[in-house]
């Protein structure tokens, strides 16, 4: 059916002059200290069609290993129609939200899971999610309205996989006591203040089935996902003052039915601080603190990868060289005070010529046994890749 799809929409820009387009591909080259090396190729294509009466969205994606085998895969990220009026938007369809505001980690950011099978750590790889929304327009602020029709299942890779984040089997088909197709709501109000502060903020009201679930075993060498429902307070913000932008996002969920799992809160503030013109550099650094805190600690906990998020401090700085290239250093910790485990992290991008960008990664973990970081299984990662774009 995917690709049914995607060959109709890629059909369609041979007919539809007004349709625009954007693709990247992606050939990379991964080196392991602990596991088999990989060559991994992935790409994205964006297209979008507008006419009078609607705006088509579409976002096709795919990745191939040539080592892990559960890594080849494709996707329609996203496949919506909008349509706008006066001071109101109207959308349909399986679509990707970015709810969040810090740099490392967004707590906030729940409408759509994220594709563990591509990379654990890269937080912007999504699963789109099918829904319908309306958004009200006054000034510059809106009120959104809108409802998810079912939470999406996610796949995690073999035990044998570098990417693994558990030492079981999992099997993917989601677990709950009702049925997963019971539509999850969601109230989103932004407001942004421009007078003595200049500030942009969200609310979001959330009813539903959680992003967060845990496991639970099918057998004895299988586990899977179980689902629960929650109401969920989430705040937003970020506050420029000068050169800095302070940061904040925040979570309070209280569970309605599951009595395996407690009420539970979760906050994270951080600082973004930019140096302009530095030796003919910019320089941006970037602090950052993330805490979860249960309600009964006698109940389920640690068993959600977002959870490697629990009294963390990311510290980060980011280097433009301002060239022609557009050359950009990035480089950062996540240090885990609780179970004093780190992980630097430091990437490097530069233009070869237009359309094709360069990026290497250097990803290094140091765990400590029993923690959900030891599951992953990653020690050193290594990455070269060409990315073009057209």
């Amino acid at each position: 059916m995917r690709i049914f799809v995607a060959f109709a929409i890629l059909g369609l820009s041979c007919f539809a002059s007004s349709l625009e387009h954007k693709s990247n591909l992606t050939a990379s080259y991964i080196n392991y200290t602990n596991f088999d090396n990989e060559l991994l190729y992935f790409g994205d294509t964006t297209l979008n069609y507008k006419n009078d009466m609607f705006t088509f969205n579409s976002k096709l994606d795919f990745f191939y290993s040539n080592q892990y085998s559960e890594k080849k895969e494709f996707n329609v990220d996203e496949l919506y129609l909008t349509k706008e009026y006066e001071n109101r938007k109207f959308e349909v369809g399986k679509v990707i939200k970015y709810w969040g505001e810090l740099e490392r980690y967004n707590i906030a950011d729940i409408f759509n899971q994220k594709n563990y099978l591509f990379d654990p750590f890269d937080k912007n790889s999504k699963l789109g999610s099918y829904t319908v929304n309306l958004t009200q327009y006054k000034q510059n602020n809106s009120f959104e309205v809108g409802f998810k029709f079912y939470p999406s299942d996610i796949k995690y890779s073999a035990t044998t996989s570098p990417y693994s984040v558990s030492i079981y089997n999992y099997d993917k088909d989601l677990q709950s006591d009702s049925s997963k197709y019971n539509p999850t709501t969601y109230l989103k109000y932004n407001f942004v203040t421009d007078d003595l502060i200049q500030s942009n903020n969200k609310i979001i009201f959330l009813s539903g089935y959680d992003n967060k679930r845990y496991f639970i075993p099918i057998n004895q060498t299988t586990v899977s996902q179980y689902l629960y429902k929650v109401n969920k307070i989430l705040a937003l913000s970020n506050i420029v003052y000068n050169d800095t932008i302070f940061k904040f996002e925040g979570a309070m969920t209280t569970i309605k039915e599951d009595k395996n799992m407690s009420d539970y809160t979760q906050f994270s503030i951080g600082a973004e601080h930019g140096f302009y013109d530095i030796g003919g550099v910019d320089l941006t650094l970037y602090g950052e603190y993330y805490k979860y805190l249960y309600k009964d600690e006698s109940k389920i906990k640690n068993v959600d990868i977002s959870e490697l998020y629990n009294d963390d401090i990311f510290l980060a700085c980011k280097i433009n060289f301002n060239d022609i290239q557009d050359s950009q250093i990035k480089s950062g910790v996540l240090f885990d005070k609780t179970n004093s485990e780190k992980i630097f992290k430091t990437e490097f991008t530069s233009r070869v010529k237009d359309g094709l960008i360069f990026k290497g990664e250097i990803l290094r973990t140091f765990p400590k046994d029993n923690t959900l970081l030891t599951n992953i299984g990653v020690h050193t990662r290594t990455i070269v890749a060409l990315t073009y774009t057209f």
